[in-house]
């Protein structure tokens, strides 16, 4: 589908009336050839000194404090303007992920409690931190997971291979991938995962896609 220029032009003045600087400046890399220079220098305001990101840069909820989740909408701008393994962005995204990482319950909270001091919507709210079930595991830590392996090369060697296995470890304990949010965090880590994760991931999604038909092909023949 093609937007109308006219409709364009409507999209374009609504994003520079109302968006965040990031935002522009990803517009303005998509389509008015800016530069990615422009997105990280803007992203840059949402990073703190431990190299995580916060400040509500993930609009659903606003702490200031870096947290797992926010850090992660921070990476998918990276991989958008491909950011290079030389970016001291990206190079203090990864240690913040290194070190936020739950190793003895093996994945990221989405945030810290301090989420509920500042505001946020109500799916944000945590009672307390608590490691994930399996299948429930993958938002926001298959995602994060997988900017490990994309930018492996920052990262150490050890936790690479023991993020790895982890991602595998998952796969392997579940039988689909349900919910559109877990299916997302899935599509955003597999670019990076060795072909024998990549099927895992495949298989698993389908099976997911699979349930979620209203109607099987045998009542449809009916």
């Amino acid at each position: 589908m093609r937007l109308s220029r006219e409709a364009f032009n409507r999209a374009r003045g609504f994003i520079f009336t109302h968006a965040r600087e990031v935002d522009m400046r990803l517009f303005e890399y998509y389509f008015e050839r800016g530069s990615a220079e422009a997105v990280l220098n803007a992203l840059a305001h949402y990073q703190n000194d431990d190299g995580g990101f916060g400040h509500g840069l993930e609009p659903d909820f606003r702490l200031s404090a870096s947290s797992p989740m926010a850090t992660s909408v921070a990476l998918q701008y990276c991989v958008e303007v491909e950011a290079g393994l030389q970016s001291e962005i990206l190079k203090g995204a990864i240690d913040y992920l290194v070190a936020s990482y739950d190793g003895e319950n093996g994945y990221w909270p989405f945030a810290p409690l301090e989420v509920n001091e500042e505001p946020h919507a109500p799916w944000w709210h945590a009672s307390a931190v608590t490691p994930p079930t399996e299948p429930r595991w993958s938002n926001p830590s298959a995602e994060l997971a997988g900017y490990i392996l994309r930018y492996a090369d920052l990262a150490p060697r050890a936790f690479v291979a023991g993020i790895t296995e982890r991602i595998r470890r998952n796969l392997q304990v579940i039988d689909r991938v349900d919910g559109l949010y877990n299916m997302m965090c899935w599509q955003r880590a597999v670019p990076a995962f060795p072909p024998d994760l990549v099927e895992l991931v495949e298989a698993r999604v389908s099976a997911g896609l699979e349930a979620l038909r209203p109607i099987s092909q045998n009542t449809l023949g009916e």
